[in-house]
C-alpha cells in the first residue's frame, strides 16, 4: 500500500516523505549522537568533522536537508531515464528509507555528502546510452566519483561502475578510459598539489597505499 502510495501522483506524498523523513531522523534530531570518525583518506569531510566536534547537535538537521535533497534528485534522475513511474516519489522513498537505518548515520556523514556528486555521476553515466560520443558525460561522471571521494573515498571504487558502463553500453574505447581517468586527476592533481604545499604529500600518499593494501586483503 506504501509503495503504490509513493507511485501515485498526489502531491500530498511530497508531504508524507518530508514527515517519514523527519520521524525516522527524529532520535538523531532529538538525542544527537557524536559525530561519525572520518579516515584520513577523506580529507573534506576531515576538515568538515572539525566544526562538527564543537556543536554536533547543529548537524543531524543539516544532514536531514541534505538526505531531503539527494532524495529528490535521486528520484528525477530515476525518472529521467524511465527507471520510476512518473510523477511518483517511491525512489525517493526507497533512498531515505536505506539512508536512515543506522543511528549513527542519521547526521551529517560522509556518504551523504558524496551522494551530492554521486548521483549526478550516476546521471551522467546513464547519460552515456545510445550516444555516438559521450565523452563529456564520462569526463563529468569522473570528475564527479572523485569529488565525491574527497568526502567518502570509497565511493571512488565507483569508477569500476563507469568502466563496466563501457562495456554494457558499447563505448569501450581506449578514447574513453583515457577521458575518464583525465576527470579523475583533474581533481587529485589539485589535492596533492595542495598536500605538496602544506609538505604532507608524502604522508597523505602513503595513507592512500595503505587503504587499498587493506582492501586487496
Amino acid at each position: 500500500m506504501l509503495i503504490r502510495f509513493f507511485k501515485s501522483s498526489f502531491y500530498l506524498q511530497y508531504i508524507i516523505l518530508l514527515f517519514i523523513a523527519i520521524a525516522l531522523w527524529s532520535r538523531a534530531l532529538f538525542n544527537p549522537c557524536p559525530p561519525m570518525e572520518p579516515g584520513p583518506e577523506s580529507p573534506v569531510f576531515l576538515m568538515i568533522h572539525t566544526y562538527m566536534d564543537l556543536q554536533y547537535w547543529v548537524f543531524p538537521a543539516i544532514g536531514l536537508l541534505i538526505l531531503m535533497f539527494n532524495a529528490l534528485l535521486l528520484n528525477n534522475v530515476l525518472i529521467r531515464h524511465e527507471l520510476s513511474p512518473k510523477n511518483g516519489l517511491l525512489g525517493a522513498f526507497i533512498f531515505i528509507f536505506l539512508m536512515s537505518q543506522s543511528p549513527a548515520a542519521s547526521s551529517l556523514n560522509p556518504v551523504l555528502l558524496a551522494s551530492i556528486f554521486l548521483i549526478p555521476a550516476f546521471d551522467n553515466i546513464l547519460r552515456t546510452y545510445g550516444k555516438a560520443d559521450p565523452t563529456q558525460e564520462v569526463f563529468s561522471a569522473a570528475f564527479l566519483l572523485a569529488l565525491a571521494s574527497l568526502f567518502y573515498f570509497p565511493s571512488v571504487l565507483l569508477l569500476l561502475v563507469l568502466l563496466f558502463s563501457f562495456i554494457v553500453f558499447s563505448t569501450l574505447s581506449i578514447r574513453q578510459f583515457l577521458v575518464a581517468l583525465s576527470g579523475v586527476i583533474a581533481v587529485y592533481l589539485y589535492l596533492a598539489l595542495f598536500y605538496f604545499l602544506t609538505n604532507r604529500l608524502e604522508g597523505q600518499l602513503a595513507v592512500y597505499s595503505d587503504f587499498f593494501v587493506n582492501l586487496s586483503m
